[in-house]
């Protein structure tokens, strides 16, 4: 997943690289992309990088695990796309 977050969200990729050098992290961190492009899978691996005590996302903590599981108390992911959709279909019927 780090390749392809890497190559294909090269800006959001660079910011969590410097955010991790100074230790600043911003409140939110917007991604985007075009439907099946792995957002969520991206989101989960900056949320990782970010929480995991080592320098990369382990995938055995405890913190690690709870992303993976959308269980972690302390994020939000807000899949955009679908909830748009969704009002979009609504006022179709409306209408």
């Amino acid at each position: 997943m780090k390749e392809y977050f890497k190559e294909n969200q090269k800006i959001a990729y660079s910011t969590l690289i410097n955010c991790k050098k100074n230790n600043k992290f911003p409140q939110a961190i917007l991604l985007n992309g075009y439907k099946d492009t792995h957002l969520l899978e991206i989101a989960k691996y900056v949320a990782k990088s970010i929480i995991c005590e080592n320098e990369e996302p382990c995938e055995e903590c405890l913190d690690c695990l709870r992303i993976d599981n959308e269980s972690y108390t302390d994020l939000i992911i807000v899949e955009i796309l679908s909830k748009v959709q969704n009002v979009f279909e609504k006022a179709i019927t409306i209408i």
